[in-house]
Parts: structure tokens; C-alpha cells; sequence
């Protein structure tokens, strides 16, 4: 059976996200504080990677577990978990966690994941657009959108997209495959499409190029990544007609069927001054990356080596070649590159928003927009300058703009806000209104106190948190009380150190050493290293460093002692006995000599000589004594049926 062993450290490691269960079975009691058989079953099969519930590996773990909650009980005992340095600790902790798990847990998860299915999948589509004028003003807005949706009506009937293209700012748009997160800031479309049957006609949909009709056209397995080669014959560049360029690409393709290589026909012929000297290779390509007609062909090949025959673009004709394709990545290997992708991406912006949405109607949240309003309008552009100061009246400081639960949030609070947002301010100078930046930085400070009541909530909405902030209070309260109990004891109790040693003598021991010595020598001059080499073999360092480093320093030399295994890593060609000599050619001006002398005999060491071995053994033994006395001064009790439940 393999022995489970663990340090501390890795141990505070394993603590996370075990979820508690207040009804469920009692493994154990620390002194009347429950450890049900859920969190143990957690502990233990995450710090086992081949779980084994066999009775005697469960029964180690068990031991150590109960340990680990003795030392956390003493700590509190002890009212370690009562000091300034642990709350402030704990307090730093807990609110970037809490940031983090709103975006990783409740937000980003979900996302990445959907990035992820839809990768497997390209989709293609043509749409209508109706586009808004860049100034974005309502009206301009409501006019596309009633345009779109007048036009949406019509093919609701005639179901043929075709027929609108005279309405469109962009015609009749083939736009091709694509897959998720291609583009940004057009999530909604996106959405669209991946939910949409093949031959859908869905819309109106807003991106920030205005209003979208699409179609579905098509779906197919994912593109992937594919590494390509090409020879191309240009038409328009060279002034060739398409039937000469056919007539060239033709002749290659035949010498490509008589087994000429790819590679050396796109040196010799290709006219594409970006591949042809790499052999035609144009590094790996994507959906979408290019022309339709391009990209059909790479898809179309379906093993590495296999090319096309000669087909046409508007670039002129072209023989492609798939030179690899990468396999699907699993989910685990992919989730952090898409995570970061959907961060950067408008769908990021868009979920958070629809988070705090969800979070104001379960909070009852409340705001008198019409106070905001005024106050916004009665803005002038004094608000761009960093002295900025808004005058408001004491009693309307005191008003509260917005609130969540019993939390309120003032006029006056406001104010103070837009005072120190001194960068906005400056920033959105000759862009924003002085109203639409109020406005707008309201917003945002609605979205910030929304989130922040989230997190301050986090225990009470979400077990698997309040469980990750338990853990890590009991791993620090671990880490405090263990390094006043054992760790800094055993490194500052000389007199207890020095017992412990002179106990165990016989455990320090140095097994038998070579003493060696080491000689570099710098000069340009080869002689000096032969003359140096045949006087080192018959005098002592202080006389070869005497006679060579007289008028400079020619030879460093240093002695040392190593154990046979060390002596063996370091002089492959050196053997392990007095007398042997090794030399190094390091460069033209360097050499090095190493020198056996001789074996010295196995002897005891010196406490300055293994000061760290002995002082990790002493801890151990200190934590064993600290363990034993645990034991006797609080009370663990053990639901026996519950650990047989556990054995398998």
C-alpha cells in the first residue's frame, strides 16, 4: 500500500471548497466541534490522485486529518485567530477572492465554456445590415431598428433574403464561416447563429455595426488550425491572362502527379513572395482567415501531405497543400486561453450586466433616477477640470440616490465619487456632455456598489465560498500556531537543538569524502597550462599559486570535500581515489584541473555542518510531542459505523 504522507503546506493546499453539510454524518468531534464524513471523503480523495478507501490507507489519513484538526482547535484556544495580523491577513484574502469567484465562478465559467462547445462547430451566414450613425442618438437608433424589423415582417413571408438586399446598407453579404469569439463585440450575433436551424432567418440583432438580419447557411465540423503550404500563379500582377496562369498551374499540378516535390515547386515557381522561399509553407491558417474559395480547399483535404488541384481566386490560381492539422484540444488544456478571450470580449461586459441586473431585483435595489437626472443637467463643462466642485444644497446631500437592502448610498456620496474620478472627468473632455458623464459614471459606480454588496454576501448565497474562506482561515490559523509551536522553536532553542544532537550523533554522519582540489587557468599562452598541469601533479596548491600568480593572477584554486555519490555527479572522469588527476578544456584561454588528494574516513559531523537536517528532525519531534499532548488535553470521539461506511 503507498504511504500517505504530508507536510504542512501541501496540506493548507488541499483545503478548498469542501461544502458543508449540517445535516449529514459525524465522522469525528474535536473537543465537541464536528467533522462530518462529506468533508473528509473531500479531503481525502482530492489529496489522493489513486484514491484507495481500503481500511488501512483510510485509516492513516484519518490520523493526520484529525491531527490537523486538533492544531487548528488550538489555535483558536489560544486565540491566535483573534489577533490584528490574522483579521487583516483573512480580510486581504477574502476580498480578492470574492472579486475573483463573482467573475471566475459565477460569470467567466459559464462562458468559457460555451466558447468552448461552440469551437467544435463553424457556422455560415449572410445577413442584412442596417447600420447607425456613428453620433449613436436615440433617434437615429429607433429608425434602423423599425427599418429592420419592417424588413424581418416581409421575409417572415417570403422567406428568401434575396429579396431585401435593396434595403440593406451592406446588399445581400455572404459573409462565410465563422466560429465563436472571431470577431469582436458581436456576441449577440453569434448567439444567434450557434442557437439558429440551417435555413433560419433570425434578427432584428444588435452588434455595433447596427441592426442584423441573418441566415443560417450552413454548419460543419470546426476548421481547426492547419498548417498550409500554396503555390500560386498571379493574374492581375503580371498582366497574364487567367487561361495562360491556368496553363502554368496545370503543368506544375502534372509535375506534382509525377512526384515531384511540393516544396521545391513552390521555390521554383510560386509567385508568392511571402511562402515560396519557405517551401510555399504559410504557417497555420484559421476559419475565416481566408478567401472562401481558399479556405474550402485547405477543409476539403483531409489528411496531412494531400493537396488540391488547381483552382481560382481573385488573387489568380492556386495548388494548396495541408501540411498538419492540429488535434481538438481537450477543454482543461484550452479553458485559461478562452477565459482570457472572453474577458477581452463585449459578452463578458454583457453577462457582468445582466449579473447586477439579477442581483438589483433580488435585492430589492432602488434609485430616484429623476434626482440624478437633474443633478446631471445641471452640469456645466467646469466638470472636465481637475478643481472640479459640484454645489449642492445640504438638504439635497443627504437624499439617497440609490439604495440595496439596507444599504444607502447619497447624493453627497456621489458627488464625492465624481470628485476623485479626476482621470474620467479629464478624459471624456470634448467626447461626453458634462450630462452624459454623469450620467455615465453613475452607471458605473451602480454596477461597482451592486457587485460589492454581491461579494459582501458571497457566505450567505454560496456554500462552496463559504467553505473556500473556512479553509483558508484554518490554514493560516495552522500556519501561525504551528510556527510558534514548532517551526521558530526548534530554530531558536539552541540548548534544546544542541540536546537533540548530541542524542542522535549517530544519525549525522559523513560517509567517506574525497578531498579535491579545484585549479582554473587563464592564459592565452598553452604552455603555461601544460607547465602548470606538470607541477600541480607534484606540489602543493600555496606552491603553485606562489610560483604561477607572481606578477598576475594566472590560476585560482579552491579545495573541497564531497561524498562519493556528489564526487561522481560532478567528475564524470575522475576517479574516486588519491592521487587521480582530471583536466577540462573550457575555451582557448581556459583550462581546468581537478586534483583527488585523498579519501578521507567516515567521521561524525559537526552541528554547523548539518544545522538544517537537524533542526527538520527536531521539528518533527516537537510536532509529535505537540500532537501527543493535543490528544490528551481535548477530546476526539469517533463514529465508528461511519468510518466502516467509508471502507470498500
Amino acid at each position: 500500500m503507498r504511504s500517505i504522507k504530508l507536510s504542512v503546506l501541501p496540506f493548507l493546499l488541499l483545503l478548498s471548497s469542501v461544502a458543508l453539510f449540517a445535516q449529514q454524518e459525524v465522522l469525528f468531534s474535536v473537543d465537541g466541534n464536528d467533522v462530518t464524513k462529506e468533508e473528509f471523503l473531500y479531503i481525502y480523495s482530492k489529496s489522493n490522485k489513486e484514491v484507495s478507501f481500503d481500511k488501512a490507507s483510510v485509516d492513516e489519513y484519518l490520523e493526520l486529518y484529525k491531527n490537523f484538526k486538533l492544531k487548528v482547535h488550538e489555535g483558536k484556544e489560544e486565540s491566535y485567530d483573534e489577533s490584528k495580523m490574522y483579521q487583516q491577513e483573512l480580510k486581504v484574502y477574502r476580498d480578492q477572492l470574492a472579486k475573483s469567484y463573482i467573475v471566475d465562478k459565477v460569470l467567466l465559467n459559464d462562458l468559457t465554456k460555451e466558447a468552448y462547445d461552440r469551437y467544435q462547430e463553424d457556422v455560415a451566414f449572410s445577413h442584412l445590415l442596417f447600420t447607425i450613425d456613428k453620433r449613436n442618438r436615440p433617434e437615429d437608433t429607433l429608425a434602423a431598428f423599425q427599418k429592420a424589423t419592417r424588413i424581418k415582417a416581409l421575409l417572415d413571408s417570403e422567406k428568401k433574403l434575396e429579396s431585401m438586399m435593396k434595403y440593406s446598407d451592406d446588399g445581400v453579404s455572404y459573409i462565410g464561416y465563422i466560429s465563436a469569439l472571431q470577431y469582436p463585440n458581436i456576441y449577440s450575433l453569434e448567439t444567434a447563429l450557434y442557437n439558429a436551424k440551417k435555413g433560419d432567418i433570425v434578427g432584428p440583432i444588435r452588434t455595433g455595426l447596427g441592426y442584423h438580419i441573418v441566415r443560417l447557411d450552413d454548419r460543419r465540423p470546426a476548421f481547426g488550425e492547419v498548417e498550409v503550404g500554396q503555390i500560386l500563379i498571379r493574374t492581375k500582377a503580371n498582366k497574364v491572362t487567367s487561361e495562360e496562369a491556368k496553363a502554368r498551374i496545370d503543368s506544375i499540378y502534372k509535375s506534382l502527379a509525377l512526384g515531384q516535390s511540393f516544396e521545391s515547386l513552390a521555390a521554383d515557381y510560386s509567385e508568392d513572395k511571402k511562402s515560396n522561399f519557405k517551401g510555399g509553407n504559410l504557417g497555420v491558417i484559421k476559419v475565416g482567415q481566408k478567401a472562401h474559395a481558399f479556405e474550402k480547399q485547405v477543409y476539403n483535404l483531409k489528411t496531412d501531405g494531400a493537396y488540391s488541384k488547381p483552382f481560382q481566386s481573385k488573387a489568380g490560381w492556386h495548388i494548396v497543400k495541408r501540411l498538419s492539422k492540429q488535434a481538438p484540444r481537450s477543454y482543461a488544456l484550452r479553458k485559461r486561453q478562452l477565459s482570457n478571450a472572453v474577458k477581452r470580449d463585449s459578452r463578458f461586459v454583457m453577462r457582468q450586466q445582466e449579473f447586477v441586473e439579477k442581483i438589483k431585483e433580488e435585492e430589492k435595489f432602488t434609485e430616484d433616477l429623476a434626482l440624478i437626472q437633474r443633478f446631471s443637467a445641471n452640469q456645466t463643462p467646469a466638470i472636465f477640470s481637475s478643481k472640479w466642485d459640484a454645489k449642492i444644497t445640504e438638504k439635497d446631500a443627504g437624499v439617497v440616490v440609490f439604495s440595496i437592502r439596507d444599504e444607502k448610498y447619497t447624493l453627497q456620496d456621489f458627488k464625492a465619487h465624481l470628485k476623485s474620478s479626476r482621470t474620467e472627468r479629464y478624459r471624456a473632455k470634448g467626447k461626453l456632455t458634462p450630462a452624459r458623464l454623469v450620467m455615465d459614471l453613475y452607471n458605473k459606480e451602480v454596477n461597482a456598489q451592486v457587485l460589492k454588496f454581491e461579494e459582501s454576501k458571497l457566505e450567505e448565497k454560496y456554500p462552496d465560498f463559504k467553505n473556500l474562506v473556512r479553509e483558508y482561515e484554518e490554514g493560516i490559523l495552522l500556519f501561525n500556531v504551528s510556527k510558534d509551536k514548532v517551526w521558530d522553536k526548534a530554530s531558536s532553542d539552541s540548548i534544546g537543538l544542541a540536546n537533540f544532537f548530541e542524542a542522535h550523533k549517530e544519525d549525522y554522519k559523513w560517509e567517506i569524502r574525497a578531498e579535491v582540489e579545484e585549479y582554473v587557468i587563464q592564459s592565452a599562452d598553452s604552455t603555461v597550462f601544460l607547465k602548470a598541469k606538470k607541477y600541480i601533479t607534484k606540489k602543493s596548491k600555496d606552491k603553485v599559486l606562489a610560483k604561477f600568480n607572481k606578477e598576475s593572477e594566472v590560476i585560482i584554486a579552491q579545495s573541497a570535500k564531497y561524498e562519493e555519490v556528489k564526487f561522481k555527479e560532478k567528475y564524470v572522469n575522475l576517479g574516486f581515489f588519491g592521487g587521480d588527476m582530471m583536466t577540462e578544456y573550457v575555451d582557448d584561454n581556459t583550462y581546468k584541473i581537478y586534483k583527488v588528494l585523498q579519501l578521507l574516513p567516515e567521521e561524525h559531523k559537526e552541528l554547523h555542518e548539518c544545522r538544517g537536517y537537524v533542526i527538520s528532525d527536531y521539528q518533527t519531534v516537537l510536532d509529535q510531542k505537540w500532537i501527543s499532548a493535543l490528544r490528551s488535553k481535548y477530546e476526539v470521539t469517533l463514529n465508528e459505523d461511519v468510518l466502516q461506511s467509508i471502507y470498500k
